[in-house]
C-alpha cells in the first residue's frame, strides 16, 4: 500500500483509553496517517502517536454497559524513549457513529491481518501447528476478552492438582484436577467450601 504524502483529518472525538487498572480521558484525532491520543489531564507525554502503518488488526468490543469501543493491535510499536509500548490500544467512544467511522477508516487505509478464524485455529491446534498457550489466547480473543480490560481479562483453565512435588508425572491421573467439578469442590477444597456454604446459610437465617 502506498503511503500518503498529505495528512488529512478524519475524525476527532472525546474518548477513554482503557488499561487494566485505569481509564484515561482524552481526545482522539484520527488522520489518514496517524492516530493521536491526547490525555485530558496530562500524562507522561502530551500526545501519544500511533502510526496506522503499524496496525495489524482491530476488533469491535463492548465495554461496561454496551459502550462502543475498539481494540487496535500494533506491531513493533516504540515510544520516543525507545521503550516498547503495549501492543494493543482500547478506546471507548462517546458516540456509536464515531466508532463506526473509525472502523471504516481502519478498514480502508490499513493493511490489516485479523488472524486466523476459530475453525482454522482449531485445525492448527489439532494438527500440532499451534501451541496450547497460543490456542487458549485465541479462544480468549474470539470470546471478546482483552488484556486491556481487567473485567474481561483472559482466563486460562486450571488443569493440574499437584503443585508440591519436585517433579510431575504427566501420565499419572492424580496429577490433574477433576474437571467434572468446580475449583471449590476439588478434593482438597471441598470440606472448606462446604463449611463456608453452611456458615453463609446460617448467617442468612439469623438475619
Amino acid at each position: 500500500m502506498r503511503s500518503p504524502t498529505v495528512e488529512e483529518h478524519v475524525l476527532e472525538d472525546k474518548v477513554r483509553r482503557i488499561s487494566p487498572l485505569s481509564e484515561t480521558l482524552g481526545t482522539l484525532r484520527l488522520t489518514n496517517i496517524n492516530l493521536y491520543f491526547m490525555p485530558l489531564y496530562g500524562g507522561l507525554r502530551p500526545v501519544d502517536i500511533y502510526p496506522l502503518t503499524r496496525v495489524v488488526g482491530w476488533r469491535r468490543l463492548e465495554y461496561g454497559i454496551n459502550e462502543p469501543s475498539i481494540e487496535i493491535t500494533f506491531s513493533n510499536l516504540k515510544s520516543e524513549d525507545n521503550e516498547t509500548e503495549h501492543p494493543s490500544l482500547m478506546l471507548v467512544f462517546s458516540e456509536e457513529r464515531h466508532c463506526l467511522i473509525a472502523e471504516l477508516h481502519l478498514g480502508n487505509h490499513c493493511e490489516s491481518s485479523r488472524g486466523l478464524d476459530l475453525e482454522s485455529c482449531e485445525s492448527a491446534w489439532a494438527a500440532g501447528a499451534m501451541s496450547n498457550y497460543e490456542y487458549l489466547l485465541r479462544l480468549n480473543y474470539f470470546s471478546g476478552r482483552s488484556f486491556c480490560d481487567l473485567s474481561q481479562y483472559p482466563v486460562f483453565p486450571w488443569v493440574l492438582s499437584d503443585y508440591s512435588s519436585d517433579s510431575l508425572d504427566l501420565s499419572d491421573p492424580g496429577s490433574y484436577r477433576e474437571l467434572s467439578k468446580s475449583i471449590g469442590k476439588q478434593e482438597h477444597r471441598a470440606k472448606r467450601t462446604d463449611q463456608k456454604f453452611l456458615t453463609c446459610a446460617n448467617t442468612k437465617k439469623m438475619l
